[in-house]
């Protein structure tokens, strides 16, 4: 981590919602043959998982590579021990630009958990979050599970915070920044 350091670079944040649908992250460009190829920092892992594309998208968005952390579950937690990254546990933050960490819930306990990339937060006059855009691989509507849908993954969605907060078996337990 300590090399993507020095190449940090200055994320620049939305200035207005993003169109529902539209893949933001540049994840993989047609070759001459036709073929996908993978465009860094979305090289290597498990291509399609949630954990993929947030660590590619983090890097892509602030020039820092997130360690590998294991199931998303456990993000929130084992991040806390690293100096380049803060994790935020105020639900309500709601920060543009973050992996936002959800734990399972219920008979789901099992489940690896999931990570979105938070790309931008519509809000009322005083500042609270009305609607988060987000964007994902291997989400809850995804048609190819476990393994990477062009078009679906990356692609950007939108719920209101209360839905964000939790989804389908899941609890939002923090989000994780770049330290400033």
């Amino acid at each position: 981590m300590g090399k993507d350091k020095e190449k940090r670079k200055q994320a620049v944040p939305l200035d207005g919602a993003p169109e529902v649908g539209t893949v933001l992250a540049d994840i993989h460009r047609i070759n001459e043959n036709g073929e996908a190829e993978f465009i860094s920092p979305y090289h290597g892992g498990r291509r399609g998982q949630c954990t993929w594309y947030a660590r590619g998208r983090f890097r892509e968005v602030h020039g820092i590579t997130l360690p590998y952390m294991g199931n998303a579950k456990v993000w929130a937690d084992k991040a806390e021990v690293y100096p380049e990254i803060v994790v935020i546990r105020d639900l309500s933050e709601v920060p543009e630009q973050a992996a936002a960490v959800f734990q399972p819930t219920g008979k789901f306990k099992d489940w690896p958990g999931h990570v979105r990339f938070v790309e931008y937060v519509e809000r009322d006059r005083n500042g609270n979050p009305q609607t988060v855009y987000y964007t994902d691989a291997n989400g809850a509507d995804d048609p190819e599970k476990d393994a990477y849908t062009p078009g679906y993954d990356g692609s950007v969605k939108a719920v209101s915070y209360e839905d964000f907060l939790e989804p389908y078996g899941s609890r939002l337990v923090g989000y994780i920044l770049p330290q400033k």
